[in-house]
């Protein structure tokens, strides 16, 4: 079905450009509408992944360069007060695929770093490996090029840091890929 959907949406940006960038930015708006509906929050952060992750969000990032940035801030939104672990596990998937995205990639990096300290465990460690995987597809975009040589310490500590510790042992640890990262360290969890 993800194939058919994918095909349907490049024909038609091919087609007729218009077109497929007001499906976007439909989808956008739907997103943003309903980022407080418990009911319809969670296939559209699936959807909004799915969509980044098939590149069909491209053009309407080429368009609007606030485009990412919004869905960015929106996904934060749905995700920073839930309880709900599949939901925040969701929302890092996508702000982890917009990391391809060098213009938003600070603002996604700076969400994803809260993350690594949700009192939530298995959140933690979901967010541990996307964004260790993140950061391997993508390290142009996330590591300033004067820390580049920080990346291997990166990805060690988001592969060898056991995440289910006590919070504060690991607020430390976050601390130091933050600034790896080159975002601000969270004031606060």
């Amino acid at each position: 079905m993800r194939a058919l959907v994918v095909s349907f949406l490049r024909k038609l940006e091919k087609e007729n450009q218009s077109a497929s960038l007001n499906v976007m930015n439909h989808l956008l708006g739907l997103f943003v509408e309903e980022v407080n509906s418990s009911r319809l929050s969670m296939p559209l952060l699936s959807t909004m992944d799915f969509v980044i992750e098939s590149g069909l969000t491209d053009a309407a990032q080429e368009q609007n360069k606030e485009y990412m940035h919004v869905i960015s801030k929106t996904t934060w939104l749905c995700i920073k007060k839930t309880s709900d672990p599949v939901k925040k596990i969701s929302g890092a998937g996508v702000l982890c695929s917009i990391l391809r995205f060098e213009t938003c990639c600070k603002q996604s990096l700076a969400f994803l770093v809260c993350l690594l300290c949700s009192p939530l465990p298995r959140v933690r460690m979901a967010v541990a490996e996307k964004l260790h995987v993140s950061v391997l597809t993508f390290s142009e975009n996330c590591i300033p090029t004067s820390q580049e040589e920080s990346l291997d310490t990166c990805l060690g500590l988001l592969s060898d840091t056991n995440w289910t510790r006590p919070v504060p042992d690991l607020r430390p640890i976050r601390d130091q890929i933050a600034s790896i990262f080159g975002v601000r360290s969270p004031t606060s969890s």
